[in-house]
Parts: structure tokens; C-alpha cells; sequence
């Protein structure tokens, strides 16, 4: 359904998008992954026809975005960082206003509009003015705006970003309820999100393209790995250069935060390796706090991932 080739972007120096390809599978919902500023909104407004690339091309359904915008944009949905509301609009009038702008037809417009309210939950507020609904009702109404022309494909960006935990699971139960009828992409940092609701995933940093596969197809390369968190009173740079030399560790991440350092190991082993860490910990006198070992979720394949191309 989307195939992007090689696209590339500049804001005046700043390569904001480098030489991307990826392809995006019909009635998929994809996670679009990369930390802040990896180049996810870019990328999701040149495929929007929002923003023309560079160099490269994207393509949806077969036709080239560069060529027929006008066509792309009534086969796309979108929502941006920002819900675009009015906000001295009631609920339903809003969305009946952008139905007309999606050039809905009159017959179809009611229908359409009742549609996208009872499949968001969202009946109780249509005669609510936007401006004095929480946030999530705000975000689910970017939503609506997104799908009431019933676009082939709709294009999510950090859908969840600022919700509490309750309407983070709602928007979630919503994405994957969109993959019944539309092709969805979906951006996100929260990589655990995308863990709970994508088929298939792209991860980006600084632009460039790290992974694109499925799920499980990642997760399956790295069946013989495993994670180890550990948290130290303390940690030196001698001290980390020495554990990355033990064989068994790929790379190790460290977060200094105000009650220790939080490191995670990417081990190359299924072997339980704690013993032999917490002896380095002691003899190190690091201070060791707390030590855990578990499989590798997509948030430590995006660690490894990124880590790994940055070498």
C-alpha cells in the first residue's frame, strides 16, 4: 500500500531524513518507531503529500505522491502531533464541517459523521464544544477527523503523546480496531506501545533507517540474546569501558538518574550471567543495587538496533 523509496530531506542544512525506504503492507496497522527528532513527522508529511522529498519517491497504491498529490490526499488520513480542532465548534458540527472539506457527498454525510462517533465512543459529546473536552476526547476527535472520509490509509502521529494511562488504553484498543478497514501507519517513541498493537515495524535514528521488519521476525533474530538491568550507586567510564570487554556483552546503555545509574546489557548469551557481573559490581565497588535478566522486548531491540548502527 505505501512503498517509500529512498527519500531524502533538507531543512536548509539539516539532513532531516536520510536515503529512507520502507514499505508499509495493505490492512497492517505499521509502527513508524524512532526516539524524538529521529525524523518521524517528516517522513509521515512527505507521504501525506505535505511536503515534497528532496530526492526519492513515495508511492501509495502504485502512484507516486510527487506527481498526484490531489489523488494521494483522498486516499489518506492523517493526524498530526497537534489534533487540528476548532474549538468554539460543537463535536458533531466539526466533523460534519470536515466530511464537506473531504468532499463527502451530501447523501453520505450523516452517515459517515454517525459512523466515526459511534465507532470512537464518542456520541455522548457531539453537541460538546472541543475546547472543553480532555485531552484524550480531543485526541479522539483527531481521530475522526482522520477516517470520516474513509481513507484507504490513515497516518497516526504520536497518537497517545500526553494521554494519561486511561486514555492511552482506549486510543490503543482504537488503533487496532482501525485495521478492519484501513491500512494504518503509526508513529511512536513509546516503543512498548507499538510492541502491543503493530504487525509490522520501521525504526529510524537520525533519519536513516535502522530496522523494517516484523515483529516477530525481529524479535526471532534475537531469540538467543537476553537483557540484563542493572542499578549501581555509582559508575565510572573506566568502569563501563570495562564491563562492555566481557565476551558476552554487545553494548550497554547507562541513564544516570537521581537514585543511581540504570544500565541495560545487551548480552549475546541465554546463559544466566549475573553471578559473574555481580562479582565485577563488588570488586568494582559500583554499589549494586538491583539486577534483573529477561528476554529482549521491542524497546531492547530498538536499543540494540540503534546502538549497533551508531557503532
Amino acid at each position: 500500500m505505501i512503498e517509500v523509496d529512498q527519500i531524502t530531506r533538507f531543512y536548509g542544512d539539516h539532513l532531516a531524513v536520510d536515503n529512507l525506504s520502507f514499505k508499509v503492507k495493505k490492512g497492517a496497522v505499521h509502527g513508524f518507531l524512532g526516539p524524538n527528532g529521529a525524523g518521524k513527522t517528516t517522513t509521515m508529511k512527505m507521504l501525506a503529500a505535505l511536503l515534497p522529498p528532496d530526492s526519492g519517491r513515495v508511492l501509495i497504491d502504485s502512484v507516486d505522491v510527487s506527481e498526484n498529490p490531489r489523488e494521494i490526499k483522498k486516499k489518506i488520513g492523517i493526524l498530526l502531533e497537534t489534533p487540528p480542532l476548532f474549538m468554539d465548534m460543537e463535536g458533531r458540527e466539526y466533523l460534519e464541517y470536515v466530511a464537506r472539506l473531504r468532499t463527502v457527498s451530501k447523501k453520505d454525510l450523516k452517515e459517515r459523521v454517525d459512523f466515526v462517533l459511534e465507532k470512537l465512543g464518542l456520541q455522548n459529546f457531539e453537541n460538546r464544544l472541543l475546547g472543553n473536552l480532555s485531552k484524550g476526547y480531543k485526541q479522539k476527535f483527531g481521530v475522526a477527523q482522520a477516517i470520516v472520509h474513509n481513507p484507504e490509509i490513515v497516518i497516526l502521529d504520536e497518537p497517545t503523546s500526553g494521554l494519561d494511562p486511561q486514555a492511552v488504553m482506549e486510543m490503543r484498543e482504537l488503533i487496532r480496531g482501525l485495521k478492519d478497514e484501513h491500512t494504518v501507519l503509526f508513529s511512536s517513541h513509546l516503543l512498548r506501545e507499538a510492541d502491543l498493537i503493530c504487525d509490522d515495524v520501521t525504526i529510524i535514528a537520525n533519519g536513516k533507517l535502522m530496522v523494517s521488519a516484523p515483529i516477530n521476525e525481529i524479535q526471532n533474530s534475537l531469540s538467543e540474546k537476553t537483557v540484563i538491568n542493572i542499578v549501581t550507586k555509582s559508575l565510572s567510564e573506566d568502569s563501563l569501558a570495562l564491563l562492555q570487554k566481557y565476551p558476552f556483552v554487545e553494548n550497554a546503555l547507562v541513564e544516570q538518574k537521581s537514585d543511581g545509574f540504570y544500565i541495560k546489557v545487551l548480552a549475546d548469551s541465554l546463559v544466566d550471567n549475573r553471578e559473574e557481573i555481580s562479582r565485577f559490581m563488588v570488586e568494582q565497588k559500583l554499589g549494586l543495587l538491583e539486577m534483573t535478566q529477561e528476554k529482549p522486548d521491542l524497546e531492547k531491540i530498538f536499543f540494540e538496533v540503534v546502538k549497533r548502527n551508531e557503532r
